[in-house]
């Protein structure tokens, strides 16, 4: 979440959602573990790396308060004590959004006057989260028992459902580089050991989607292939958008390489097919090019029989090639009887 950082030096004792808290005593008491961690007795205990990551956790959400998700304007203005005169409504695409501003955060409400988003403007540690990341993960390694190592993947857990709710709000608020970074946290902390997460590559693929849209494309590229790299294709989509990023970046064997390889896994996936054949007729020529482009097609066809466009472009190479013109007409009135308005 993209955040604005005030200094800290002047911030002592506000007022959140929690009511009054002392910043200093928060910043206090993340030092004094990160220092525990620091001593040579000390830093060889998990849970004195445990407290550190708690402490530091604390210390992200802090600014938040207690407000939740789903509240109303008049629940938030009750925990505060007062209703706020700062108000404004934003757009974002088809939504609109009434934002409170509160000392600490601003607070996002839908159409419905419900709580939609929570987007604190001040940070008491910065990068909190990231270290807390690193202290839980370096406990892990100092060894721990089964209760520990249950804490340790339910805080890394906890950190990465932050960065992936972060991510989302980046992404309604279309700073889609940011959200593209927060993904690939999420993600980063799923793969952190004790904890393990079926949704790393749906992770990744969001990190990778998120550049692809800012047009990050030298981003986007090694975030499509970790995608690869885990198994996880979204139905062939990862290997179309590679061959885009590839397209983009001058790769043209790589480009050739990863259609193919997509559509032998993908055959029924039309952006692979489409993307090979448009591939084929721009970089390839004569008989090599007409050869490979119809047996995409007819593989094309056979697993997609009812798409008309196939039929058009086959009649098209078939005419190129100098066909009779009763197997080129043949094929043009396929592609009329599976779509007549074609």
């Amino acid at each position: 979440m993209k955040r604005l950082f005030l200094s800290l030096a002047l911030v002592t004792v506000v007022v959140t959602a929690y009511g009054k808290i002392d910043v200093k005593k928060i910043q206090r008491d993340v030092e004094s573990k990160r220092e525990a961690c620091e001593n040579p007795r000390k830093g060889e205990n998990p849970a004195t790396w445990i407290a550190y990551a708690e402490s530091l956790m604390e210390a992200h959400y802090a600014p938040q308060g207690s407000a939740y998700l789903g509240m109303s304007q008049n629940e938030l203005s009750g925990i505060f004590g007062y209703e706020t005169n700062n108000k404004e409504r934003v757009d974002f695409g088809e939504n609109t959004y009434e934002v409170l501003t509160y000392p600490n955060c601003k607070y996002y409400f839908d159409a419905e006057g419900k709580l939609a988003m929570i987007i604190p403007t001040v940070a008491y540690i910065e990068n909190a989260l990231d270290k807390a990341l690193e202290a839980y993960s370096r406990a892990y390694s100092l060894g721990v028992d089964k209760s520990k190592q249950k804490k340790i993947a339910a805080g890394i857990e906890k950190i990465s459902d932050e960065y992936h709710t972060e991510a989302c709000v980046s992404f309604t608020l279309g700073e889609y580089a940011v959200a593209s970074t927060k993904f690939e946290k999420a993600a980063k902390a799923s793969e952190t050991e004790p904890f393990a997460s079926s949704d790393v590559g749906l992770m990744y693929y969001n990190a990778a989607i998120m550049a692809f849209i800012a047009k990050d494309i030298e981003r986007a590229e090694p975030l499509f292939a970790k995608c690869l790299d885990l198994r996880y294709y979204e139905d062939g989509d990862i290997f179309a958008k590679l061959a885009e990023c590839y397209d983009a970046l001058g790769s043209t064997e790589k480009q050739r390489e990863i259609l193919e390889q997509g559509f032998e896994l993908f055959p029924d996936c039309e952006e692979i097919m489409v993307s090979l054949i448009n591939f084929y007729l721009v970089n390839l020529e004569g008989a090599d090019q007409a050869n490979k482009v119809l047996t995409i097609i007819d593989k094309a066809i056979a697993n997609n029989p009812n798409i008309a466009s196939l039929y058009y472009v086959k009649g098209n190479v078939l005419l190129e090639l100098g066909t009779p013109d009763n197997e080129v007409e043949a094929t043009y009135n396929k592609c009329g009887e599976v779509n007549p308005e074609y």
